[in-house]
């Protein structure tokens, strides 16, 4: 049985806290069958944030113009910008403390075969995972044939379905959680205590939020206390 879940969309090279979030569940859930959000500050299923020199930046992989927005069934362009992301990877980081020992494991994420978005971006995660040593267990939205389309009412279901009673949320999501609704299915939700942790970067002050690759190639760790 599981005890605790955790669920979100397959984001590309996410901050730290969601690798915080996936270490800390017996479970995580890759929400792959919802809306890609475009446009704005929220939209980070395709784009990350890194350090440059001339402070955050961010690194970006252009989507196949598409009549569908769910998550699984688009594909990143099939062109340059593998390459040109990589480039600038290394060129930002390549005097960083663990650049010898990180960037091997960058290549190999920016370098997979699948330009499918959720399969790329839930590859680069669970690379980063498996260099991290973090053993939880994955699952896809989309193979568990949800019914429920209201946003708690999806989350309720794939808890049960998953045989879960307790979801790990982000503290987001207290604004629109109905957590009546889910105490009365008989789910506990716990909400995140990760805190952006102040780390030495090699470019200006300190800049939160960035992708996790850039804690790794300052720090080559996330700490994780459960």
């Amino acid at each position: 049985m599981v005890n605790s879940c955790g669920i979100h969309q397959p984001n590309f090279l996410p901050w730290p806290g969601f690798f915080y979030k996936i270490a800390t569940v017996d479970e995580f859930v890759f929400l792959d069958n919802v809306d890609i959000e475009i446009g704005g500050s929220k939209a980070i299923t395709n784009r990350t944030k890194i350090n440059s020199q001339s402070g955050a930046a961010w690194l970006s992989n252009p989507i196949q113009k598409s009549e569908t927005k769910i998550i699984k069934d688009l594909f990143y362009v099939e062109s340059y910008w593998k390459e040109k992301n990589l480039k600038t990877i290394y060129l930002n980081y390549k005097k960083a403390p663990f650049f010898e020992q990180v960037f091997p494991v960058v290549e190999k994420i920016i370098q997979f075969e699948s330009f499918n978005l959720s399969e790329f971006n839930i590859h680069s995660i669970v690379t980063i995972c498996d260099y991290l040593g973090i053993n939880t267990n994955f699952s896809k939205a989309s193979e568990l044939n949800l019914i429920d389309e209201d946003r708690n009412g999806r989350i309720i279901e794939i808890c049960k379905l998953r045989n879960c009673p307790t979801y790990f949320s982000g503290k987001g999501a207290i604004n629109y959680q109905n957590e009546e609704l889910f105490n009365e299915n008989g789910i506990a939700i716990k909400y995140t205590d990760f805190t952006q942790t102040i780390y030495p970067q090699i470019h200006g002050e300190f800049t939160p939020g960035l992708s996790i690759i850039d804690l790794l190639f300052n720090e080559n760790e996330i700490k994780i206390n459960n």
